[in-house]
């Protein structure tokens, strides 16, 4: 089967080439009005609710193209063109995508509590509420093959039904063996209704259950599985949504599938088109509708290894739009006006003579890029990073005497006090053959004292805060 893509560009071509050279070849094209109304055919099953919108114009715009004048092909060659193009991009529409639950016609009362009871209460929130696993319905599965932990469908005939019990005295149990030639498998009820039990599970119907297989001594079971009693089931790719308490697997999906359909075309695609392309990514409404509802044809272990073609395009948008926002960030911190240092180099000279040790090149140079950012009148936006007693301290220092010499007060904030303290009886050692008043600042001290400080530092009285 083509890909919507394929058909889209199938559909197109002849439109571009009819207007081609202006129209030249438009009389040689024939019977576009047959040709369109098989593309719609094809287009019909494999579209969203809005692409079938457009279709239907189309349609309509195609009737009584091929008797019409050259004038009039011209005129509607123009429009179907465009009509075309605009199926590869939904109108986004972020007001429909924040709707409330409550607003949602699609849901019922009932769902709307279990949903919002789940945390979900958007549009959106539930459209990205995504399946976390994928079972093959496409075959069924011979028993002798089963695993356990493995969900499978199964169809065999009723061999025995009946009531088991646990233990003495306690609940009791219905249990449905079948078997289709291979080996027997299980079902397991604990809570059923035994009239409607009896009447259903007769020895000799055809059954499939479909469900997770567990394993006791030699017996295959499935507790509580899913029934059908059709002997020919649609082959499928079913989704496996996360439990909700008192809902049952299959409505879960049946309601999430009418969500996606109804709604997914909402979520546009914010990526620009050659970046698509570039990267082979999916338009993003057709990702998330396609992880709702797979296609026939759909890897089922890349779906469960989340590496399909549809995850790839969710896990590309969410690190593009992460990186965009870190970007725009960026952008938006650095054209804030900030300190134009003009350090003189008064402190920092005899500072660097009198230490006891020469700053390695790696100091040299993050102490050259900090000086940079603080001469420049951007903000500096900078992580210093490095092991014990690489030299982060020095380095802190020299800023700090950058600020200093542009008559500027700094603090230097530790995590702990000890540290604080630590660092100050340092700072005060290394500093003490220059005029740079420093203070200590934390929480030991007592209110009074910590009253005179700020009052000192509000009145420039000291040049650097440790604390």
């Amino acid at each position: 089967m083509e890909s919507f893509e394929k058909l889209i560009e199938k559909l197109l071509r002849p439109f571009l080439l009819a207007k081609r050279n202006n129209y030249a070849a438009l009389e040689k094209i024939k019977f576009l009005e047959s040709f369109v109304s098989i593309m719609i055919e094809k287009l019909m099953p494999l579209s969203a609710p809005w692409q079938q919108t457009i279709l239907n114009q189309l349609r309509n715009i195609i009737k009584g193209f091929d008797t019409a004048s050259r004038l009039e092909k011209q005129n509607r060659v123009d429009q179907i063109i465009k009509l075309i193009k605009n199926l590869y991009q939904p109108p986004p529409c972020f007001e429909v995508l924040l709707t409330a639950i409550d607003n949602i016609p699609l849901l019922s009362t009932r769902w709307k509590k279990i949903f919002q009871k789940k945390g979900l209460f958007s549009l959106e929130d539930l459209l990205y509420f995504l399946p976390t696993r994928y079972v093959d319905h496409r075959h069924f599965r011979r028993i002798e093959e089963l695993k356990p932990e493995e969900t499978a469908i199964i169809q065999g005939k009723i061999i025995a039904s009946g009531i088991t019990p646990i233990k003495q005295g306690e609940r009791k149990l219905y249990k449905v063996v079948i078997s289709d030639g291979t080996g027997y498998l299980s079902g397991v009820w604990f809570n059923f209704k035994l009239k409607y039990m009896q009447k259903e599970f007769k020895p000799g119907r055809t059954v499939t259950f479909i469900g997770t297989i567990y394993q006791y001594g030699g017996e295959k079971i499935i507790y509580h599985p899913e029934v059908n009693w059709k002997k020919e089931i649609k082959p499928e790719i079913v989704p496996i949504y996360p439990e909700i308490d008192g809902v049952y697997p299959k409505e879960l999906r049946h309601i999430m599938q009418k969500i996606a359909l109804n709604y997914a075309s909402f979520l546009g695609c914010p990526l620009p088109e050659e970046i698509r392309k570039e990267y082979n990514l999916l338009p993003l409404w057709k990702a998330v509708l396609s992880l709702h509802t797979p296609e026939i044809n759909t890897s089922v272990s890349a779906l469960n290894r989340k590496t399909s073609p549809f995850h790839y395009t969710l896990k590309f948008l969410e690190f593009f739009l992460l990186e965009l926002g870190l970007a725009l960030k960026r952008k938006s911190f650095l054209e804030k006006k900030g300190i134009s240092f003009s350090p003189t180099g008064i402190y920092i000279e005899p500072f660097l003579k009198n230490l006891p040790f020469t700053l390695t090149k790696a100091q040299q140079r993050t102490f050259t890029e900090i000086k940079q950012d603080m001469i420049s009148p951007r903000p500096m936006h900078r992580l210093l990073q490095g092991d014990v007693g690489s030299g982060k301290t020095i380095i802190a220092l020299l800023a700090a005497l950058i600020a200093i010499e542009s008559n500027y007060q700094v603090a230097i904030m530790t995590p702990t006090e000890i540290l604080a303290e630590q660092h100050f009886l340092t700072t005060k050692k290394w500093f003490k053959d220059l005029p740079i008043k420093i203070t200590l600042l934390t929480s030991q001290l007592k209110l009074k004292e910590k009253q005179k400080i700020y009052d000192e530092i509000s009145n420039g009285n000291y040049h650097l805060v440790i604390g």
